[in-house]
């Protein structure tokens, strides 16, 4: 392993307002020697027709853990797409990379019958072939700093691991913890009537000008929904650890994985102990020696990722029909003047994919709408963008 410029993303400044993730001033370029990861699931949106939206998110969100995992040492970068993700890492050689993902599609295929897409490139690469991306560093909270990415070099690399069958070839299986991938939560009904699952995408040529755009988009948002307390998807009072263990199936399969019935049964049994302590040690407020669970709520809220940015505006907001139909014809105003290709789905409740390191703090949850949330937005979203094309 050969990693340099290891600390480039720990040395970032972060950003402290989330209006600021849309100023270019605060994005940095990519060393050229890191590897720029992406991974997606084919076939998503059939999936979600099917009704299988969870397997989708927590087959999305196994490379995140697999990659963590191996490389704890790292403070790795990335952005979660709902039905995939994008990493920006130091360069700990891309075949221990692709050898992690090779077995992420090997559980997945095995576990939730989806195909993983994966595939990896330096960043010298993607300038090579003329696309670009920045990185930045937004604070979430007190505990989560959420990576930001700008640049054509994120569209570019997702679609060439779509396009290329032949990824994985030549490249060994590496064995992959899963450790910390959960799914333990019921779903989060909506409490002003509709969960809302957003993506906005400049097709503005000038970067400064597109930066003003999305500047006056979130603008928009905001005016329409309120501040983000008040379209947070995620409240307190709204949180329920799932006490169905067939709502734990999702989460004991994978991380069962490679399973023998033993494993398997283990897995159930541990996950159904760990809702009910779960449930008796946040309602009754009990401080253990490493965790006060208490504040465990608390930190989710305010470690919950319903906003973000990856060469997009990405949202998931709470509110009613009226403020959807307000935003569309904004949208579609934007979108007929030729600023911006954009999709919108919505849901009666939001779901959650979390990613727990230690339970005192160090856990984000990726918020997404039911029945497809990002991945169904995403549908809307291409369509405009091959029209555009045509």
């Amino acid at each position: 392993m050969n990693v340099s410029n290891k600390n480039f993303y720990g040395n970032l400044p972060e950003i402290i307002r989330f209006t600021d993730i849309l100023d270019l001033q605060y994005y940095a370029e990519i060393p050229g020697d890191w590897l720029i990861v992406a991974t997606d699931i084919r076939g998503s949106t059939k999936a979600i027709h099917d009704g299988k939206y969870k397997s989708v998110n927590m087959a999305g969100a196994c490379a995140i853990a697999a990659i963590c995992n191996e490389f704890s040492d790292l403070d790795i970068p990335f952005v979660f797409g709902g039905d995939g993700a994008t990493f920006a890492i130091p360069d700990v050689g891309k075949e221990h990379i692709m050898g992690l993902l090779l077995f992420c599609r090997e559980a997945t295929d095995s576990v939730f019958g989806l195909e993983l897409a994966a595939g990896c490139r330096k960043m010298s690469e993607l300038r090579d072939a003329g696309k670009n991306i920045k990185i930045g560093k937004y604070r979430l909270s007190n505990h989560i700093q959420q990576a930001i990415f700008w640049g054509d070099g994120v569209d570019y690399i997702e679609e060439l691991i779509k396009e290329q069958d032949n990824n994985f070839l030549n490249y060994q299986m590496i064995e992959a913890d899963f450790t910390g991938l959960e799914c333990r939560w019921n779903e989060i009904p909506s409490d002003k009537g509709e969960i809302l699952s957003i993506i906005i995408k400049s097709v503005i040529s000038d970067e400064n000008e597109k930066s003003t755009f999305y500047k006056r988009c979130f603008a928009t948002i905001e005016s329409i929904y309120g501040s983000a307390d008040e379209y947070a998807p995620v409240k307190e009072d709204k949180l329920k650890l799932a006490g169905n263990p067939f709502k734990l199936s999702v989460e004991a399969l994978i991380r069962s994985y490679p399973a023998t019935y033993t494993k398997k049964l283990w897995h159930y049994l541990k996950l159904y102990y760990m809702q009910i302590a779960g449930r008796f040690l946040i309602k009754k407020r009990i401080k253990t020696k490493h965790t006060n669970w208490g504040d465990y709520k608390k930190d989710f809220v305010q470690n919950a990722d319903f906003r973000k940015f990856s060469d997009g505006l990405k949202l998931v907001v709470s509110g009613n029909e009226k403020q959807r139909l307000k935003l569309r014809a904004f949208l579609e105003d934007e979108h007929q003047k030729g600023n911006v290709v954009f999709g919108l789905h919505k849901s009666p409740a939001a779901m959650t994919t979390c990613f727990v390191t230690d339970y005192q703090g160090q856990h984000i949850h990726f918020i997404d709408g039911t029945n497809g949330g990002y991945a169904a937005a995403s549908v809307e979203l291409k369509k405009q963008l091959n029209r555009l094309k045509e």
